[in-house]
């Protein structure tokens, strides 16, 4: 069989004023790169994610529950099947075995998808009760879905199907996590964040504390480019030094007026570590979280403004956290 379910979890970015949880790969949150094919029942899953590193096993995301608006939490999942058979089949997504308790699995009707061709769409039917507390601050949980290929519009007569699982890790900031740095802004300071250029031509670029938006009263910090002919991408960036720790965690509100081409990016030493697959929408503050590597400076680049051609763009960072354990 030739059906091809390529699913890319590149991300996942918790809404902390209007949007609730935003996936794309999902971050989730954020913060294994995978790769993963299995053949069952006709289909073959392909999961592409974090980079640099890839690996044989299913995605697993990380989100911090400290904050956020909604007490649901409602998880976003990016999807891309290809349909290489012979003829086309109608596809749904749903759960393929029942989910731990404060989830509820949705199933998704996804349509039909003729021969040689492909949708990417968002799965959105997986929900999770914010844990009220986490004892020892961590809590990992996995759901088990199931995509499957109809040969009706009614999806009553099956072709195939395969299922994956994915893993959730919340994480209670307040609970077991030693805090290594908080950068709030608050005492009117870049709190030694400076900025960086990654692309593009001349460009004025300023980063000050600014108190119009924030997380945090009364101080986010802002981030503003602007250019003449050409445009260009521009990063918040700091160095962390993460000693010896068994787990180390960044986790920051983010902010743009110019969110493009992939961005928030997140960058460790000027290697891309994490880029979600399609684009958040614009003056939302975001929540993500990803994890560090331990032992090491890590010098951190968060691109988050995209500036075309005669234009100025700004972001705005704030309640930026380093948690680690022993």
């Amino acid at each position: 069989m030739r059906i091809a379910v390529v699913c890319s979890l590149i991300g996942l970015f918790l809404g902390l004023s209007t949007l609730a949880v935003f996936i794309k790969g999902s971050f989730p949150v954020v913060a294994e790169e995978v790769s993963h094919f299995q053949k069952k029942n006709g289909f073959s899953v392909k999961w592409m994610g974090f980079l640099p590193d890839y690996r044989d096993d299913y995605p697993e995301y990380y989100i911090v529950v400290n904050d956020l608006r909604y007490d649901q939490l409602r998880m976003s999942i990016a999807l891309k099947i290809v349909n290489q058979e012979a003829s086309g089949y109608y596809f749904k997504v749903e759960q393929h075995s029942p989910p731990p308790d404060g989830w509820t699995i949705e199933p998704q009707e996804i349509g039909f998808i003729d021969k040689d061709q492909s949708i990417t769409f968002v799965y959105t039917g997986a929900v999770r009760d914010k844990p009220d507390s986490i004892p020892g601050g961590k809590l990992t949980e996995t759901i088990d879905l199931s995509v499957k290929a109809y040969y009706d519009a009614a999806y009553t007569n099956l072709y195939s199907e395969d299922n994956f699982t994915v893993t959730f890790n919340f994480i209670d900031r307040t609970s077991g996590w030693i805090i290594l740095e908080v950068d709030n802004f608050d005492d009117g300071t870049t709190e030694d964040w400076t900025w960086t250029t990654v692309s593009g031509g001349s460009c004025d670029v300023s980063i000050t504390p600014y108190n119009n938006l924030y997380r945090s009263f009364p101080f986010s910090l802002r981030l503003s480019a602007s250019t003449g002919w050409g445009g260009c991408v521009v990063a918040f960036r700091k160095t962390f030094s993460i000693g010896s720790v068994s787990e180390a965690y960044l986790v920051f509100s983010i902010r743009s007026e110019r969110f493009a081409n992939g961005l928030p990016e997140i960058r460790f030493n000027g290697e891309t570590f994490f880029k979600p697959d399609a684009t958040p929408l614009n003056n939302i503050w975001y929540q993500i979280t990803v994890p560090l590597p331990p032992s090491s400076d890590v010098m951190v680049d968060i691109v988050s403004i995209n500036v075309p051609s005669s234009s100025t763009g700004h972001a705005y960072l704030d309640e930026v956290y380093v948690i680690v354990k022993p």
